[in-house]
């Protein structure tokens, strides 16, 4: 992300210096911003692109030396930003007012192609996905970290490097798994939690470097293929019972998120 000296920010990228922003990128020494980008020293802007020197502005692009949508001098300027010290100064009704006459964008999409969301960067072939980057073939998916790209995912909350990954929250860098949870580094495996480094592994949880365990125990790769056919079919209810415990991702369409971004 190679973001830092912020705080309280939220979906930060390349940012330095900034204080209680969201979705900014590329910006330094940014106060209370929202959707800025390539920009520097604003203070309540909203959707600002290229700008620097601005206080309570909207939708400006590639702009300097303005407060409340209006152009000062240099000189001008200066002498108001100095009494910005404070959130009082701000005038959030006038700000309110600007908002609804000046026009910015509804949906952030950047250099993606056939996406369907909002907050995609740099994504393709992807639907219903938000706050996500270089993704490709994804469905479903939210709050994508932006450290590997992801291809071919589905119902995934908080991921990061993944691929042909299904119904999984807060994974990196697994391939072929389902309904894993704060899971890292694993393949072809299934209904886990807390697994790190394991592959062909079903039912399991806080397992570390492990390769073909069913609930938890060691097996042969035949019959750790028999068991995990035979759990499939239905014939194995001993994986209910052990499972209990352990929350599983619902699927995407049923979560309380799924209601939040949609509206």
């Amino acid at each position: 992300m190679k973001t830092q000296s912020c705080v309280d920010c939220s979906f930060a990228r390349h940012s330095e210096l900034c204080y209680e922003c969201l979705n900014i990128e590329k910006c330094y020494s940014c106060d209370y911003c929202i959707d800025c980008t390539n920009s520097h020293d604003l203070k309540y802007c909203h959707d600002c692109l290229g700008c620097s020197d601005c206080l309570g502005c909207i939708g400006l692009r590639h702009k300097t030396y303005q407060v409340y949508n209006k152009q000062l001098s240099k000189e001008a300027y200066a002498l108001i930003a100095r009494s910005w010290a404070s959130a009082e100064t701000f005038d959030s009704a006038r700000f309110e007012q600007i908002k609804r006459r000046v026009p910015h964008v509804n949906l952030h999409l950047y250099n993606s192609e056939d996406c369907v969301g909002d907050y995609i960067y740099n994504s393709k072939d992807c639907y219903e996905c938000y706050d996500i980057n270089n993704m490709q073939g994804c469905l479903y998916y939210s709050y994508g970290n932006y450290n590997s790209p992801d291809k071919d995912c589905a119902d995934i909350d908080n991921g990061s490097g993944c691929e042909l990954c299904y119904d999984c929250y807060s994974v990196g860098y697994c391939y072929n798994c389902n309904f894993l949870v704060h899971s890292s580094t694993c393949s072809d495996c299934d209904f886990g939690w807390n697994l790190n480094n394991c592959k062909s592994c079903f039912g399991c949880v806080y397992l570390k470097g492990k390769e073909y365990h069913f609930l938890n125990e060691p097996y042969s790769k035949a019959d750790y293929e028999r068991l995990v056919t035979q759990t499939r079919e239905g014939r194995f209810s001993k994986l209910k019972q052990h499972l209990e415990p352990f929350e599983i991702p619902s699927s995407y369409g049923k979560t309380k998120k799924s209601a939040y971004l949609m509206g």
